[in-house]
């Protein structure tokens, strides 16, 4: 029978992406609810201790592993490369919008982004991306946008995800 290791974030220093409470709350909340399904279809699981470190929790995981593995198979567990996506970009506000207000949407936003497509692709598209920032409320206009100093969309290394890192946001007056 297989086993499910579940290992919701150690990271309570990180915000959840509503802003409410930290990562590792909520993906410990996600797992506290998923317990009894699993239990009462006989799914068999090993959970993380979320007082550990990232890194503790992926040697664990290693240890299930090699445990369960079936003979002559070579799994491994590795925790993904966090690649920092810097944006910068020239905002034009509408009247009563806010540079901070904006900011923070526009990091919401792309930490949603970053986190629903960080396994379908390993391509950061700009124009999603800036898409994002011009959707956000009080934004009239942006130019000069850049990920990482380029123009371009990236292309993350294999095994890499991306995730926000500094956020360059200048006012410009229309």
């Amino acid at each position: 029978m297989p086993i499910v290791f579940l290992s919701p974030s150690t990271q309570d220093w990180n915000p959840y992406v509503t802003g409410s409470g930290s990562e590792e709350y909520w993906m410990n909340r996600i797992v506290d609810a998923m317990e009894p399904y699993l239990r009462s279809n006989g799914i068999r699981y090993r959970r993380n201790d979320p007082d550990t470190s990232a890194g503790a929790a992926i040697r664990e995981a290693q240890a299930v592993v090699d445990r369960e593995r079936p003979v002559g198979a070579d799994a491994r567990v590795r925790a993904a490369a966090e690649t920092a996506v810097n944006v910068a970009a020239s905002v034009t506000l509408m009247d009563g919008g806010s540079l901070e207000g904006v900011k923070t949407a526009f990091s919401q936003g792309l930490t949603a982004f970053f986190r629903d497509n960080a396994l379908r692709t390993r391509v950061v598209s700009h124009g999603k991306a800036l898409r994002l920032l011009l959707d956000c409320a009080g934004v009239a206009d942006v130019s000069g946008f850049t990920m990482n100093g380029s123009g371009d969309s990236l292309t993350l290394q294999e095994g890499a995800v991306p995730v926000v890192g500094t956020l360059t946001l200048t006012e410009v007056k229309a």
